[in-house]
């Protein structure tokens, strides 16, 4: 089961954007691998999970969590180049967390497929509290014990 209970009623390509931490995963930049998942009474699928584009947050290391902070020009690039990198590739559904950075990212790869992008609450990333608009530096400088658990 997905989340939110979404992905098992989908056999086909699904592509689900937002901030991937709130699944546990820390990746930067980039794609996500392939994820075979079994449903069942349909075979196989495969869930795609995509981060969004670059924000200038991202870039100079602030933690964004629940604030909208919204795409720079390079995270439009990216979010156009994951859209013509998946024009052949059949999707039967895009989720994306409700904040612009996943939404926008989100409508440049559903596009090219006639697909509207699903707004889903649960892919939004983590609050983070105190810690959101204070670059990592500040963080690691005011909060050291907390910010030597959270890199773990």
């Amino acid at each position: 089961m997905g989340v939110g209970g979404f992905v098992e009623s989908y056999a086909s390509e699904v592509w689900v954007v937002g901030d991937v931490r709130w699944f546990g995963w820390r990746w930067r930049i980039g794609f996500a691998p392939d994820v075979t998942v079994g449903v069942e009474g349909n075979g196989k699928m495969r869930l795609f999970l995509v981060r969004h584009g670059e924000t200038a947050w991202n870039k100079e290391e602030v933690f964004r969590g629940q604030i909208d902070v919204p795409l720079n020009d390079n995270g439009l690039k990216q979010a156009d180049l994951a859209g013509r990198a998946l024009g052949g590739v059949e999707l039967a559904a895009v989720y994306a967390s409700p904040l612009s950075r996943a939404q926008e990212t989100a409508r440049r790869i559903a596009q090219p497929h006639g697909l509207e992008v699903i707004a889903e609450a649960a892919l939004t990333d983590l609050n983070y509290g105190s810690w959101q608009g204070v670059s990592h530096h500040q963080v690691k400088v005011r909060f050291p014990k907390e910010y030597e658990q959270w890199v773990m």
